[in-house]
C-alpha cells in the first residue's frame, strides 16, 4: 500500500507509488509535466493513494519536494491545471491563489461592468454596499428583505420584560434631565 505524507517538511519516497505517478507524466514544452492519468471536469489531475483520491499536483509536490503548508493549496503558476512539475507549482493561501488567477481577474472585470442588480436598481455609491469579500450588494434590495421578513412575535413574558426595561430606561432618562 502506497503512503503519503501531508505533514510540513515530511517527505516520503514511496517507490511504488513514485514508479505509478511517473508512468502517468508526459514533459511537454515549456517543461509542464502533463498528468496524462484520471482528471477532474475542470482538467486537474488525480491519483488514489491509501484509498483516497488526492490532486495530483499536490502528490508531485509532498513526494518530489515535501509536505504542503497547512492552509495552503497549490498555485500552478503555469496556468496548466493538468501539469504536476512542482517548479510550476507553488504553496500559496487560498486568498492568493484567486487573486493570481484568471478567474479572479476575469470576474473583476466581468462584473465591473454590470450596473444594475438582478431587480433592476441602479449600483451606485448610495444604494451599493461593498461585502467584506469584495462583492456587492444592493442596498434597496436589502431593505426590501428586511421590510418582507416576518416580524418576530413576542410571548408574554417578553413583552412584560421589554416594557420593563423601557419604564427603567424611561426613568434614568428623566434623572439625567433634572
Amino acid at each position: 500500500m502506497a503512503r503519503l505524507a501531508e505533514a510540513e517538511g515530511e517527505r516520503t519516497m514511496d517507490t511504488a507509488l513514485l514508479e505509478r505517478f511517473i508512468a502517468k507524466v508526459e514533459v511537454q514544452s515549456p517543461g509542464c509535466w502533463i498528468w496524462t492519468g484520471a482528471k477532474t471536469a475542470k482538467g486537474y489531475g488525480h491519483i488514489k493513494v491509501d484509498g483516497a483520491v488526492k490532486g495530483a499536483h499536490r502528490v508531485a509536490w509532498t513526494l518530489l519536494v515535501g509536505g504542503i503548508p497547512a492552509g495552503h493549496e497549490m498555485d500552478h503558476l503555469c496556468r496548466v491545471p493538468s501539469c504536476v512539475n512542482p517548479d510550476h507549482l507553488e504553496p500559496v493561501s487560498n486568498r492568493i491563489n484567486i487573486a493570481r488567477s484568471s478567474a479572479g481577474t476575469l470576474s473583476k472585470a466581468f462584473f465591473s461592468k454590470i450596473t444594475r442588480c438582478a431587480h433592476g436598481h441602479e449600483y451606485t455609491e448610495e444604494n451599493t454596499e461593498i461585502r467584506p469579500n469584495g462583492t456587492r450588494a444592493c442596498c434597496a434590495c436589502r431593505k426590501a428583505r428586511d421590510r418582507a421578513r416576518p416580524k418576530r412575535v413576542l410571548t408574554a413574558e417578553q413583552k412584560a420584560r421589554r416594557a420593563e426595561l423601557e419604564r427603567a430606561r424611561r426613568t434614568r432618562r428623566k434623572a439625567e434631565l433634572r
